[in-house]
This record gives C-alpha cells, sequence and structure tokens, in this order.
C-alpha cells in the first residue's frame, strides 16, 4: 500500500485526542442526567458486571438488581419526577453505558413500573401516559 492510501486509511482511524474528546463529550453528557437516572445506570451495569448479560435477561432484574431499594428511593419523588428519571434512563443508557444496552434498560424500567403498580389509579395512569415506552 502506498503512503498516500495509508495516510488516507489512518485519517479515519480515532487518536489519543479524538478518543479524549470523545471521554470528554460522554462526560458531559452525564452532567445533564439527574443522579438519580445515573445511580440506576450504574446499578444495571453492576448487575451486569456481576451476573453477566445471560442471567441479566434469563432471571430478570428483579433476581439480579435491589429493584425494591430502587423503589423506595423513587417514592420520595413526585409521579412526574419518578417518570422523568426513568425516561432519562431509556433515553441516555446506551451512551452512558459501556456494557448495557436499550434492552437492559427497558426491563429494569418495566420492573421499575411494577413496582408502582399500588400507586392509586390516577397517579399509575399518570406514570404510564409520561412516555409511550412505559408498559406494564
Amino acid at each position: 500500500m502506498s503512503i498516500k492510501k495509508w495516510k488516507e486509511f489512518l485519517k479515519d482511524v480515532p487518536t489519543d485526542a479524538m478518543l479524549a474528546e470523545l471521554d470528554r463529550r460522554n462526560k458531559e453528557k452525564s452532567s445533564d442526567i439527574s443522579k438519580e437516572a445515573l445511580y440506576i445506570m450504574k446499578e444495571i451495569d453492576n448487575a451486569l458486571i456481576e451476573f453477566g448479560s445471560y442471567t441479566f435477561e434469563d432471571k430478570g432484574p428483579d433476581e439480579v438488581m435491589y429493584i425494591s431499594n430502587l423503589k423506595k428511593e423513587l417514592e420520595k419523588k413526585t409521579v412526574k419526577e419518578i417518570a422523568s428519571i426513568l425516561t432519562e434512563v431509556l433515553d441516555n443508557y446506551d451512551n452512558i453505558s459501556k456494557i448495557g444496552n436499550y434492552n437492559h434498560a427497558i426491563r429494569v424500567v418495566e420492573c421499575l413500573i411494577n413496582e408502582f403498580d399500588k400507586l392509586p389509579e390516577e397517579e399509575f395512569e399518570e406514570l404510564l401516559s409520561y412516555d409511550s415506552r412505559f408498559e406494564y
């Protein structure tokens, strides 16, 4: 391969400066996310590290995570705040996590929504209607 072709090829290869810029952008993105959403995303990653993707998907988040503890923290918020936090998890998990993917996030959000099914019907409906991705 000629030097000209190598230079053309290498122009698209990430350099240390480009990688550093990508890391900076990821940190910048995460600074716009609530600490509660970041905590949930970190807990998803921790479960994936400890149990692996297969077990996470096979057993479900309610078996490999402390979903009830996450619910207890969220219960301190209004329904609108809870919905906003869960939406942040869905919107940002793919960009923040280096381990999991959107499917892991949606499974956790669904588990958390199931935990809130004892809310008064009007509040539970408000939670479900906040984001079209929320399912019960």
